[in-house]
């Protein structure tokens, strides 16, 4: 491996790397690969399950019905092994393998367990039902909450489904069950009671609502449209309330073209890609960028082989170039260390930037299980002034210092929220903690597995680790004062990389194509509330700071930008120029993401147009 020459750092301006691929057409599913003649398809499968924990994996499991969320399922009667589920992605589908479903019994009841429960209630998206082509769905807040779910029944029928339609598609009722009832009851064209809408069952005997004629019809309707146009979700019914209401009857034929023209209300977001890309020289030929860190408009980004910190300002839509520093380097080489391994056995693995953005913290990794101990551990340097950052040399023996910690197995450091702790994960089945200011030990958690990745949740009083093999694979939440274990995950793969937004954890695991999102608002009670699909294994993601953005990067250089709230949509897939890798990927703001392709960077700035959820609006009385 040759070094190369050039004039130190020439900033060079390239055309953009990356193009764009498909967006996402909603409440439809299909496939959203590209075909063989490069056509794009009208629509987007944007699969993702609803809440539950990972105990509940299986949709046949008995639940204990003293617990959890329950209801009833019927139009002109009820409805029998019906699959019912939380539509968090508004596909009216409960996806096999992604969400996770109960089914009715023969009185249309279902049952939904404690977690798969709570997590309904975090999500807020509509409670659906499918049987055959059909499907009906009801809204299950504000008027169900964590206090009284066991007690509450959530039924759903074609008349809260017409619920669901205002609040979808109204507005001036977006997303709001109350004034949602108020615009069904001030139509001239009223379709039911308020009763009815909200649930109640009028199949009981005691019922004092009844069918009625004009129910019968409506409901007539109802099903017969479904069976006439499967597969047309939210759309069909909110034509068949636009038609009923025009008519003033609730006896209606609507067509495919009734259909289309119906559009659900959404954010409008439009991404736009940098037109350039910003490129740095380097020092050897085969260097690569391997990781980057955001924070406070400096972003730092460290190269593999010959391990290099490359600092940028992202203040601006166009980061700028601010330096560049060898860090944890052999001098004279990389066979300097022995004649068999070299430096390039020991690689930067991640990078943390304290708060005050004074300090930054840089893992370094062994490759290979047998490669020297030599040097690996965490890394500290003064950024105070980022344009004369202090070259860092390779640690030749495990003597600890202020500047560095020796920890030959290390796979992932992580920084508390106040920048305080410093926490190191290992292959040893171990968790270190440091004081991050002097890198001198305060606590060490043995653990029975090894430890691949690591987050603080929001007030850094517990750690939550992605455990791996040895004696159980999943996630744990430890007690950062006593390094006391208080709540465990079992999951199929370890967690590859872990990161916090707020109450909000995401993780993908190894070999896997979903992002999962989890609430850790109680860290004894980690509790799963969706998965993002992508369409290969992910490399590399992040979340928004304010949690309703995704950008998964995965091989071969594919992007794909994901809406989170108020439910999952498909905004955009890119891919980038001859499948260039994309190394990592960083959030800068809310609306601005910096991706990191090999040596290079480019941004993407994300024109948000919210619609207001009317929420906060006042209801007449």
């Amino acid at each position: 491996m040759k070094p190369i020459n050039p004039q130190l750092l020439v900033l060079v301006m390239t055309s953009g790397l990356l193009l764009t691929g498909c967006e996402n057409t909603n409440f439809t599913a299909s496939s959203c690969a590209i075909d063989e003649t490069n056509t794009q398809p009208t629509s987007i499968n944007c699969s993702s399950p609803q809440g539950a924990s990972l105990a509940d994996l299986s949709p046949e499991q008995e639940v204990d019905t003293s617990i959890g969320l329950s209801g009833q399922v019927f139009a002109s009667d009820y409805w029998v092994d019906a699959k019912v589920c939380i539509d968090t992605n508004l596909n009216a589908q409960c996806d096999d393998g992604l969400e996770i479903s109960v089914f009715t019994d023969d009185q249309g009841k279902y049952v939904f367990s404690e977690p798969m429960s709570r997590a309904a209630l975090i999500n807020k998206a509509p409670l659906i039902a499918t049987l055959q082509n059909k499907f009906i769905s009801a809204s299950i807040a504000p008027l169900i909450t964590e206090s009284n779910f066991t007690t509450e029944k959530a039924n759903i029928s074609p008349f809260t489904s017409l619920l669901v339609n205002e609040m979808l598609f109204n507005e001036d009722s977006y997303l709001n069950q109350e004034l949602a009832l108020i615009a069904i009851q001030d139509d001239d064209f009223v379709l039911a009671s308020d009763d009815v809408i909200a649930g109640s069952n009028y199949l009981l005997a005691s019922s004092t609502a009844g069918l009625n004629t004009h129910h019968e019809n409506l409901i007539a309707s109802f099903i017969d449209n479904q069976n006439r146009l499967p597969d047309s979700g939210y759309k069909l019914v909110a034509a068949l309330s636009r038609s009923m209401r025009q008519s003033q009857s609730s006896q209606v034929n609507i067509s495919q073209a009734d259909i289309n023209i119906e559009q659900p209300l959404n954010d409008t977001i439009i991404p736009v890609l940098s037109a350039n890309t910003l490129q740095w020289s380097l020092d050897y030929e085969d260097e690569k960028s391997r990781t980057m860190s955001s924070f406070n408009n400096l972003s730092i980004i460290g190269s593999k082989w010959h391990n290099r910190l490359t600092l940028l300002d992202t203040r601006n839509d166009q980061p700028h170039w601010i330096s560049s520093t060898n860090f944890s380097y052999v001098e004279g080489g990389k066979d300097q260390i022995d004649a068999f391994t070299g430096a390039t056995e020991q690689l930067i693995n991640d990078i943390e930037i304290s708060p005050d953005n004074r300090s930054v913290f840089v893992s370094i990794k062994k490759v290979k299980d047998n490669s020297s101990d030599k040097g690996v551990g965490i890394y500290r340097a003064d950024i105070f002034d980022p344009h004369n950052i202090e070259e860092k040399k390779f640690a030749h023996d495990q003597s600890n210092n202020t500047d560095y910690y020796a920890l030959p197995d290390i796979n992932m450091a992580t920084l508390s929220a106040d920048g305080d702790i410093l926490a190191l994960a290992s292959e040893k089945r171990k968790i270190v903690l440091l004081n991050a200011n002097q890198l001198t030990e305060r606590l060490s958690i043995a653990t029975d597995s090894k430890v691949r990745s690591l987050s603080f949740n929001k007030t850094s009083d517990f750690l939550i680790a992605g455990l791996s093999r040895s004696s159980r694979t999943g996630l744990a939440s430890f007690n950062v004062e006593t390094g006391e274990e208080v709540n465990f995950i079992a999951t199929p793969n370890y967690p590859v990389d872990i990161q916090l937004n707020n109450n909000l954890l995401a993780t993908y695991f190894y070999q896997d194509n979903h992002l999962s999102l989890y609430d850790i608002s109680n860290p004894e009670k980690i509790l799963l509330l969706k998965k993002v699909p992508a369409r290969e294994s992910i490399t590399s993601f992040s979340i928004s700071s304010d949690g309703k953005l995704a950008a998964l990067a995965m091989n071969a250089g594919k992007i794909d930008l994901y809406q989170l709230s108020p439910s999952i949509r498909l905004i955009k897939q890119l891919e980038s120029k001859d499948a260039s890798n994309i190394n990592s990927l960083n959030f800068i703001t809310d609306n601005k993401l910096i991706i990191s392709i090999d040596n290079a960077v480019q941004t993407m700035l994300i024109d948000i147009t919210e619609l207001n959820s009317a929420d906060n609006k006042k209801v007449s009385q």
